[in-house]
């Protein structure tokens, strides 16, 4: 369902039980957010795969609610989200005929491919156990949809969090209860990312807590302590953006990920190499910071460095190798086995 109907179906899972009704599935397309207007809790629920698409160009809903469906969103047994750039709210269905968009839009064809592709791939996997989640979780991309416009976040249930940042135990200190520390002109902390006064700033529409790096020369390092866990047959998988300041620069920036062993040998995949930082959409009237999931594979760092020994890991590293002094927002540290 779209827009108020999104909305809705968010609704309904925490109703429909009473009566004895159990929702598998929810796709929020385009929606609006009154609960949280209203002061009720987002998602109430957890039991049921969850998707939100939200067109970065949207003339109706500008502030892209359903990022805050998915930031509050249980992964039960995942959620998906779709930030899909040059679409708008009107042409993903036939009843709303003028191009609300903010900016110029792709055809209404292609809003509504995209809507088929991904919302059939979220349906089929959740509700017949077809394996198409892959066209969600990145692992596949989906032919016949413009897919350089879509931006994908994902979250498996039960995944290990090295760091959500919403522990309430500072910068200082990850999910896993291990210190971090920062080094080499390395400048990070925690933010609301919400509109909200604490906020790094005004370019954050979701509700959640993540880091936002500011890095004051190129080679600072911010580095997370795991102890010892074994990376060798799972993903790393990263939220990142670049933050909106201003007018958008007209290069990409990034990052670096390293994991660090127990003898003290690094490995280094540069983010270019895994899809790249998604770069904020350049819309007239609000510039928005949405992040998207990153995934480093184990091959990507044995390729980077035979040595290291990836099932004795006792440290995550994020560096700034970039030119310039760009903030970078990060949220969902995590070690994944996707199915």
């Amino acid at each position: 369902m779209d827009s108020r109907g999104g909305d809705a179906v968010v609704t309904l899972p925490t109703v429909l039980p009473a009566i004895g009704v159990t929702i598998q599935a929810v796709l929020a397309l385009a929606p609006t957010n009154f609960r949280y207007w209203a002061g009720m809790p987002t998602i109430e629920r957890d039991g049921y795969a969850f998707m939100t698409i939200l067109p970065a160009s949207d003339g109706d809903v500008v502030d892209n609610n359903g990022a805050q469906f998915y930031d509050r969103a249980k992964p039960s047994p995942y959620k998906s989200q779709q930030y899909v750039h040059s679409t708008n709210h009107n042409f993903f269905n036939r009843q709303w005929l003028f191009d609300d968009g903010v900016t110029a839009v792709v055809s209404r064809g292609e809003h509504e491919r995209v809507l088929d592709v991904y919302g059939t791939a979220f349906f089929r996997s959740r509700l017949l156990g077809h394996g198409t989640h892959v066209f969600l979780d990145g692992q596949q991309r989906p032919t016949g949809v413009l897919t350089s416009l879509v931006q994908q976040s994902f979250a498996y249930e039960g995944s290990p969090t090295i760091d959500d940042h919403e522990d309430r135990n500072g910068i200082g200190t990850n999910s896993l209860g291990l210190p971090t520390t920062q080094s080499g002109g390395m400048v990070a902390d925690e933010y609301p990312f919400d509109q909200v006064s604490a906020a790094f700033n005004q370019s954050f529409f979701g509700l959640s807590v993540g880091m936002v790096m500011e890095p004051k020369e190129t080679g600072g390092i911010f580095r997370s302590s795991v102890r010892s866990l074994d990376f060798s047959g799972a993903e790393l998988w990263l939220r990142a953006a670049e933050v909106a300041e201003g007018q958008l620069p007209p290069d990409a920036t990034g990052f670096r990920l390293g994991l660090e062993d127990i003898e003290g040998l690094t490995a280094w995949v540069d983010s270019d190499s895994v899809g790249g930082v998604p770069r904020p959409f350049d819309r007239p009237d609000i510039i928005n910071t949405m992040l998207k999931t990153l995934r480093f594979r184990p091959e990507c760092f044995r390729a980077a460095n035979p040595d290291i020994r990836l099932h004795r890991i006792q440290a995550v590293l994020i560096e700034y190798n970039r030119q310039g002094r760009r903030a970078l927002a990060f949220d969902d540290l995590q070690l994944v086995q996707p199915l």
